[in-house]
C-alpha cells in the first residue's frame, strides 16, 4: 500500500478515536488499537524458519550485508531467536517471565556478548532463559521496513529449538521457509512442521540455499523434487508455490568484486536480486495492503454500525425536542388544573373550617368565662365573695376592712380566671393557625400566633380591674359617706339631749338620749350594715360583671384576629399559587425555546457526526477498493513466476 494510503487510513482512526465518546461502535478497544497502529506502519515481520545448517544465518547476513550479523559457527548456532530491526547498532536481551510472573527489564548487551546468550556453546539448553536477542542494524533492508526473526533450526538434536521456533511464528506477517541445495530431501519432520505453519493461515515462501553447490541443472532438480513434496505437503499445484534459489557466499563475493561486469554476473547468480526485488516491490506493498484492507474493513464495519446509530440518533434527538415541549406544556396544564381545583375546593374548605373551628374554640372560651365569673351561689369564686362580705358586716367590721381589702382577692381570683381560660383560648388559636399554615405550606411553626390581642391577655386584664377598680373607689365613697353621716348623727343626739334635759347636764343628758334612742340606733347600725353589704356586693358584681365585659371583647378580638390572619394567609398563598402558576408559563414558554435551541444543536450535532461518518465510510471503501488489489497471496503467486 502507498504512503497517502496510510496517511489516509491514519486520519480516519484519529478521527474515531475523536468519535469513541459518542459512538460505542467505533471505540478502540486495545486489540483494535493494536492492530491500527501496525497496519498504518510500513513494515513487515519475516520469520526464517528451517532445519539446522540449511543456512538460515548466511541468508539473513546477505539480506542485511553483514556477514557477522547472526552466528554462522559450523556447530549449532542459533540457539535463540534474533529479531533484526532497523537503528543504530545495538543488542539487548529479552528474557522470559520469571517464577514471579514478572518479565525482567531488557538487558543491553555488546557485540562480544552475543554468543554468550544466543547460541548452543554459550548457552546451552538456553539457561539464561532468553526470549529473544533485539539486533538494531542499520541495514538498508531493513530501513525499507522489514524486521528479521532468526529462529533456531527445527532439527531434533536440540528438542527446545522447535518450541523457540513455534514461539514466534504466529507473532509473522510472512513465513520464510529455508531449504538447501546439498542436503537430502525435505524430511518428514520438516513436512509436519510445514503443515503446521500452513494451518495458522500465515502467507509462506520458500528460499532454497546454497545454489553455487552445484551446476544449474542439479539445482533445478532439487527445486522440483522440493516443490513436489511442498505441493503434496500444503494440497497446492507446484506452479503456485513461491520459490527462490539463493546463494550467500556469491552475494557476498559479488559485494567484495570490484569488476563491475564480474560483480553484475555474480550478484545474479546469487538470486538475490530478484529475491530481495520481490520482498521489495511486490510482498512489502501487498502485505502492507493486505494488512491494512482488513483494518479498514473492520472499522467499515464499526463505523456502518455507528452509521445506523447516528440515524437513529438524529431522530431521536429531533422527535426529543418535540416531546420535551408536549411535556413541559403537559406539565403546565396540570398544574393550572391543581390550581383551578384547589381555588375551587379547597381553599373555600380551609377558610370555612378555619372560621368554625375559631368560633367554637371562641364559644368554649365565652362559656368558661360565664362559668368561672357567674354571679351564682354555684360559682366558688362569688359564694366565697359573698361569704366574706357577709362575715365582715356581721361583725361589725365595716371600718376595719375597707372596700378595697374585701375586693383585692376578688380581683385576683378573677384575673387568674381570666387570664387561663384567655390564655387557652390563644394557645387553640395558634394551633389552629399553625395547622393551617402547615396546610398552606407556610413554616410557621408552633410559635405563638403573633397577634398583639392574644399576647397581651394579661395587660388587658389589668386594665379591666383598673377600670373595675375605679368603679369601686366611687362605690367606697358612697360607704364612706354613710358610716361619717352615723357620726355627725351621735353627737347630734347629744346636744338634742343637753336642751331636753338641761339639769342633767350635757353628759348625762346624752346618755339618756342614748338610752331613749338605743334601740333605734341598733335599728340604724343594722341598717347600716346592710347598706353597707349591699353597696360592697354591688361593686364586687359591677367588678365581675366589668371583667366579664373586658374578657368576652378580649376573646372577640383574639377570634377577628385569628380570621384576618387566617384569611391573609388564605390570600396570600392563593397568590402564591398563582403565582408560581404564572412563573411556570413564563418558564414553559423559555424552556420550550431553550428546548428547541438544544434540541436543534443536539440535531445538527448529531448530523455533522453522521455526515462525518459517512465521510470516513467512504474513505475506508476507497482504501479498501479505490487501489489495486493485490493481496500477499497474488504477491507470492508473482514471486512463483519469478522463481
Amino acid at each position: 500500500m502507498s504512503e497517502p494510503a496510510a496517511v489516509e487510513l491514519l486520519s480516519v482512526v484519529e478521527r474515531l478515536r475523536e468519535l469513541g465518546g459518542r459512538f460505542p461502535d467505533v471505540h478502540l478497544d486495545n486489540q483494535a488499537e493494536a492492530a491500527a497502529s501496525a497496519a498504518i506502519r510500513t513494515a513487515l515481520t519475516l520469520v526464517v524458519v528451517g532445519e539446522i545448517k540449511k543456512g538460515k544465518s548466511s541468508l539473513i547476513n546477505a539480506l542485511l550485508s553483514d556477514p557477522g550479523a547472526s552466528p554462522t559457527a559450523t556447530d549449532v548456532a542459533t540457539s535463540v531467536a534474533l529479531r533484526f530491526e532497523a537503528g543504530a547498532p545495538g543488542l539487548c536481551v529479552e528474557s522470559y517471565p520469571g517464577s514471579d510472573g514478572v518479565t525482567p527489564a531488557r538487558q543491553l548487551i555488546d557485540r562480544g556478548q552475543l554468543d554468550g546468550f544466543c547460541t548452543e556453546s554459550g548457552n546451552p539448553g538456553n539457561a539464561r532463559m532468553v526470549d529473544c536477542v533485539v539486533v538494531s542494524h542499520p541495514a538498508r533492508f531493513l530501513s525499507d521496513g522489514f524486521v528479521l526473526m532468526d529462529t533456531p533450526g527445527l532439527g531434533g538434536l536440540y528438542r527446545n529449538h522447535s518450541t523457540v521456533t513455534w514461539r514466534h511464528v504466529p507473532n509473522a506477517d510472512v513465513v520464510l521457509f529455508v531449504l538447501d541445495s546439498a542436503e537430502a530431501v525435505m524430511s518428514r519432520h520438516e513436512i509436519e512442521y510445514l503443515q503446521r505453519i500452513a494451518k495458522l493461515g500465515k502467507p509462506i515462501f520458500f528460499v532454497q540455499t546454497k545454489r553455487d553447490l552445484a551446476d544449474t541443472a542439479q539445482v533445478a532438480a532439487w527445486m522440483k523434487r522440493n516443490l513436489a513434496i511442498i505441493a503434496d505437503a500444503l494440497g497446492k499445484p507446484a506452479g503456485s508455490i513461491p520459490y527462490f534459489c539463493v546463494s550467500a557466499a556469491l552475494q557476498r563475493k559479488s559485494e567484495a568484486e570490484a569488476n563491475p561486469a564480474l560483480k553484475a554476473r555474480l550478484a545474479q547468480r546469487s538470486g538475490f536480486g530478484d529475491l530481495t526485488k520481490f520482498l521489495r516491490e511486490k510482498l512489502m506493498p501487498a502485505a502492507c495492503k493486505q494488512r491494512r484492507d482488513g483494518v479498514a474493513k473492520d472499522l467499515a464495519t464499526r463505523v456502518a454500525a455507528a452509521i445506523k446509530s447516528a440515524r437513529e440518533r438524529v431522530a431521536v434527538t429531533t422527535a426529543s425536542a418535540g416531546d420535551e415541549t408536549v411535556r413541559l406544556e403537559a406539565e403546565h396544564a396540570e398544574r393550572k388544573r391543581e390550581l383551578a381545583e384547589w381555588l375551587a375546593n379547597e381553599v373555600p374548605q380551609l377558610r370555612k373550617r378555619f372560621a368554625n373551628d375559631i368560633a367554637d374554640f371562641q364559644r368554649i372560651a365565652l362559656r368558661d368565662l360565664r362559668e368561672r365569673l357567674a354571679l351564682t351561689p354555684a360559682n366558688p369564686l362569688w359564694t366565697e365573695t359573698v361569704a366574706a362580705i357577709d362575715q365582715a358586716a356581721q361583725q361589725g367590721r365595716t371600718q376595719q376592712v375597707p372596700a378595697e381589702e374585701l375586693l383585692e382577692g376578688l380581683r385576683e381570683r378573677c384575673g387568674d380566671a381570666t387570664v387561663e381560660i384567655l390564655e387557652r383560648f390563644r394557645r387553640v388559636t395558634s394551633d389552629a393557625l399553625a395547622q393551617l399554615g402547615e396546610r398552606l405550606d407556610l413554616a410557621v411553626g408552633r410559635e405563638p400566633v403573633p397577634l398583639e390581642e392574644a399576647s397581651s391577655v394579661r395587660d388587658r386584664t389589668e386594665i379591666a380591674i383598673e377600670i373595675v377598680t375605679d368603679a369601686e373607689a366611687q362605690t367606697g365613697q358612697l360607704v364612706e359617706n354613710v358610716l361619717t353621716s352615723l357620726s355627725l348623727a351621735t353627737g347630734l343626739g347629744g346636744m338634742v339631749g343637753h336642751a331636753v334635759f338641761p339639769g342633767l347636764g350635757f353628759v348625762t343628758g346624752a346618755v339618756v338620749l342614748w338610752w331613749v334612742t338605743s334601740r333605734k340606733h341598733r335599728i340604724v347600725q343594722e341598717r347600716e350594715a346592710a347598706l353597707w353589704r349591699a353597696k360592697i356586693t354591688e361593686a364586687a358584681q359591677h367588678e365581675v360583671r366589668a371583667v366579664l365585659g373586658l374578657a368576652q371583647q378580649v376573646a372577640e378580638d383574639i377570634s377577628v384576629t385569628a380570621r384576618r390572619v387566617g384569611d391573609d394567609w388564605l390570600d396570600r398563598c392563593m397568590a402564591q399559587r398563582r403565582q408560581q402558576v404564572s412563573e411556570l408559563q413564563t418558564s414553559l414558554t423559555e424552556a420550550k425555546a431553550r428546548t428547541r435551541e438544544q434540541g436543534k444543536a443536539a440535531a445538527e450535532a448529531a448530523k455533522r457526526d453522521l455526515a462525518t461518518l459517512q465521510d470516513l465510510s467512504q474513505q475506508l471503501q476507497a482504501i479498501v477498493s479505490g487501489r489495486p488489489a493485490t493481496g500477499v497471496k497474488a504477491a507470492l503467486d508473482v514471486a512463483s513466476g519469478i522463481a
